[in-house]
């Protein structure tokens, strides 16, 4: 019996630095250029507790959407809405495997 390994990719940085932004971006780029698309990928905003902000909703949701893949915000130190960004991405890998196995044509 043959087994597979199903994988996506959570991708988090901080709204507080560019650089950690800047950091994320390079890395989806990287990703989508390796892997053509073939692994799903989740943004996460984190820090969502902090009122300083210097990275907009808008740039990670732009980011987001010239990659193809889903955007979260999050704040780890008040645990919030991490939970929601894993089950997604469970959520596409499970269909991912099942549309890979079974066509439904």
């Amino acid at each position: 019996s043959e087994k597979s390994i199903d994988l996506g990719i959570v991708v988090v940085y901080s709204i507080c630095d560019t650089s950690s932004f800047l950091q994320a971006k390079s890395f989806i780029s990287y990703c989508l250029d390796y892997f053509s698309l073939d692994l799903p990928i989740i943004l996460v905003a984190n820090q969502t507790d902090l009122s300083y902000p210097v990275v907009s909703y808008a740039e990670g949701l732009e980011l987001a959407r010239k990659a193809e893949c889903a955007y979260f915000t999050s704040s780890a130190k008040e645990n919030s809405k991490i939970r929601r960004a894993f089950w997604h991405l469970i959520d596409v890998v499970c269909f991912r495997k099942v549309k890979k196995n079974y066509s439904f044509t």
